[in-house]
């Protein structure tokens, strides 16, 4: 019968083997994302790898992100979403930055400009001591 539903023993069953069958047969899985969503085979990924020296082309540093499992996540593919032209490999955080500014250089220029410029102002935001307090029960006219 197609379609039906599992009953829900049999569904955590088959979402628990499905995990399991992930975990075992995470790179080949993975190199079969990149190609599909990419375009990009392994061993054109890897040889990204080793041009970038196992770095994020961004910041320079090694990916230091883990997974759930306690696997260090491999570097994301940098792609252009209007071409879909892959660029780099980048690490998760600068991937994420990359992605929250809408890949806009303007504002990344602008946020470093800021981050700068308080860097060099030793100043806090300092709250005031005593919070004012709206009265409750009575209407100002």
């Amino acid at each position: 019968m197609r379609g039906a539903c599992l009953p829900r023993k049999d569904y955590e069953a088959k979402l628990a083997y499905q995990r399991e069958h992930y975990w075992r047969n995470r790179d080949r899985s993975l190199a079969k994302r990149r190609q599909h969503k990419y375009g990009i085979s392994e061993e054109q990924y890897s040889e990204m790898v080793v041009r970038q020296g196992g770095v994020c082309a961004s910041c320079g540093e090694p990916e230091t992100e883990r997974s759930p499992k306690g696997y260090l996540r491999a570097l994301a593919v940098d792609h252009d979403h209007a071409t879909g032209r892959v660029r780099a490999l980048l690490c998760g955080a600068c991937n994420r930055t990359l992605g929250h500014s809408g890949e806009d250089a303007d504002r990344l220029r602008r946020v470093a400009e800021y981050l700068d410029k308080q860097q060099g102002d030793k100043r806090t935001y300092e709250p005031d001591p005593k919070p004012v307090s709206k009265k409750k029960g009575k209407r100002s006219k």
